[in-house]
């Protein structure tokens, strides 16, 4: 194909620096939102530094590049780099103007091949808030792709690998074996780092053993407290201490999701409430089927949200600017659903949670590489969830039966092995003492 315009096809183009006062505004402010546009162009410009000149008229007036030029300013540049564009008439550089920016948007991601980019970049502790992508758009990028396979994983273990007192390395994940109401628990998963989330599922004080049962086909003994034996006032001393030793070891905004039974959910505010937290919101886990019930069959739970700030640090929703619409009432099939993540593990664990509604609440409130604790993490849902979130996740779990079922799904979704803290044996090759 030959070049049949008016003017030459590449042009002798030349870059000048020159003082930043000297350049005049375009014709007309042809954007919208330029100071947010600056905002997220501030992080580039700080790693890369200015790598393409802005393009001006013989006037030095603007043609295309005006958010480069305002973060410059921003930054404290005196000089930018510029390129004259001479060989145009005023309407052409009007109409280059509107190409130049309308070109740019109307090409689109391909979005299998971008976030493998993104996901090999954050291999290499890049930081992804340069590319000037909002977390929740790195997030629907990288997140694994594909519905959760079933899982096919052995019974709970009636002689645990695992004993008081364990710490394991899951990759980058932390698993101890103890008490969420002892303060020496948390030194213990998390060393001297903080959390931005808590996500977790303490007992509900109501007796497990011959009232939950998945349909009569599955039972589960009592867990080893919280199943009854409280009063209303023991079970917000019971809960109080975990969450007030949570929120000392969490960031400032940082939320928390804890899952709470009808019956107990007055209890949990209180608790909260005691222990310092804002009660921002109470979410509706709708299961879809009823459960045993006495005059209602249940079939929902909640899951309460609190703060340690009155408004979260990190809100991703942003009324689903980006792509993520949610609303308090969460529907994921529950554990007397086939086919669902937590009918998958009921066998293991007598209240289990879908990974996906884990997932999605870490998505909302979190940005990657966060960490997500969970004191009360049972058969090991959070860690899952964290895995495939690129979230780092710590637990504390009271008995061995349960940690090492955790680790078990771990290594079974990941193909990795878990990795004893002091000795540094893989899993199941720890001697028995």
């Amino acid at each position: 194909m030959s070049f049949t315009g008016k003017n030459n096809l590449v042009p002798d183009l030349q870059v000048e620096c020159l003082p930043i006062e000297s350049f005049k505004p375009a014709h007309k402010n042809l954007r919208k939102n330029v100071r947010q546009q600056v905002k997220r162009l501030l992080p580039s410009v700080l790693e890369f530094g200015q790598v393409a000149p802005i393009l001006v008229d013989e006037n030095l007036k603007l043609i295309d590049g005006q958010m480069l030029l305002e973060t410059l300013r921003e930054l404290g540049a005196s000089h930018i780099n510029c390129c004259k564009i001479s060989h145009l008439t005023d309407e052409q550089l009007r109409l280059l103007r509107i190409a130049l920016n309308t070109i740019q948007t109307k090409a689109e991601w391909d979005p299998l091949e971008l976030g493998a980019e993104l996901i090999e970049l954050d291999s290499m502790d890049f930081d992804l808030s340069i590319t000037g992508l909002e977390i929740a758009e790195l997030d629907s990028l990288m997140l694994l792709p594909g519905k959760l396979d079933q899982e096919d994983i052995p019974e709970t273990p009636d002689d645990p690998i695992s004993k008081p007192g364990d710490l394991w390395h899951l990759g980058e994940h932390r698993l101890f074996c103890g008490n969420a109401l002892d303060e020496a628990a948390y030194t213990t998963v998390l060393g001297a780092t903080t959390v931005q989330l808590i996500f977790t599922d303490p007992p509900y004080n109501l007796k497990i053993k011959n009232n939950v049962s998945g349909l009569g086909k599955v039972k589960h003994d009592d867990f080893a407290m919280g199943v009854g034996e409280m009063s209303d006032e023991e079970f917000r001393g019971f809960l109080s201490p975990a969450l007030s030793l949570s929120a000392d070891r969490s960031d400032k905004g940082s939320v928390f999701f804890v899952c709470m039974d009808w019956r107990q959910i007055h209890n949990l505010q209180r608790a909260a409430e005691q222990s310092g937290l804002h009660h921002i919101n109470t979410c509706v886990w709708d299961k879809g089927n009823g459960g045993m019930g006495a005059l209602y069959r249940s079939r929902h739970e909640f899951v309460a949200v609190f703060c340690t700030n009155p408004v979260p640090a990190i809100n991703n929703i942003q009324l689903g600017k980006f792509g993520r619409s949610r609303t308090n009432v969460w529907q994921y099939p529950g554990a007397n659903s086939k086919g669902s993540s937590a009918n998958d593990a009921l066998h293991l664990h007598a209240t289990p949670k879908p990974v996906e509604l884990v997932e999605d609440a870490i998505l909302d409130v979190t940005k990657p590489k966060a960490r997500v604790l969970d004191p009360f993490i049972g058969s090991g849902t959070t860690i899952l969830a964290a895995e495939r979130t690129n979230r780092i996740a710590h637990g504390i779990e009271l008995e061995s039966k349960f940690v090492d079922v955790a680790i078990i799904r771990w290594q079974e979704m990941t193909s990795k092995k878990a990795v004893h803290a002091s000795t540094g044996l893989p899993f199941g090759e720890e001697v028995q003492s």
